[in-house]
């Protein structure tokens, strides 16, 4: 397996991945300071976008890092990192995108994730809620 090597002109090399870490090195997090719920982007109560698109535009307008959004969220940098970039198709999960909306300060079904997960779970324990809303849908009386 070949990595990427990055050259600086005289010889010197690193490999993409710690020229990386290098560079994020020097990102300090503070776990302990959580700034006030931050009410300016949320227009909803929810987003009907998927995860991986919101996440990466609620970061920037929040002016956080992955790392920090996974330390609060209490999942790792790299899983986060992973499923945000469908990764041997990681998708998230209703956990992780609970985590992720209370880590951001909003509402636990604030992603379209969490909500069909919960509805799906609904149907798969209540026999009689699947029967009305297949033949809902199916548009059977």
């Amino acid at each position: 397996m070949s990595s990427s090597r990055r050259s600086f002109g005289d010889g010197r090399t690193l490999s993409t991945w710690t020229a990386y870490r290098r560079r994020r090195r020097h990102v300090q997090v503070d776990s302990d300071v959580r700034s006030p719920p931050d009410t300016r982007f949320v227009t909803n109560a929810h987003t009907n976008r998927p995860f991986v698109e919101t996440v990466p535009v609620l970061l920037e307008e929040r002016g956080l890092s992955i790392r920090a959004l996974a330390q609060r969220a209490g999942v790792t940098d790299a899983h986060l990192s992973r499923v945000l970039r469908a990764v041997n198709y990681k998708t998230p999960s209703a956990d992780l995108a609970r985590r992720v909306a209370v880590a951001l300060d909003l509402p636990e079904d604030y992603f379209p994730e969490f909500r069909e997960a919960f509805v799906i779970e609904k149907i798969r324990r209540d026999a009689r809620l699947r029967e009305q809303l297949y033949k809902r849908l199916r548009g059977r009386p």
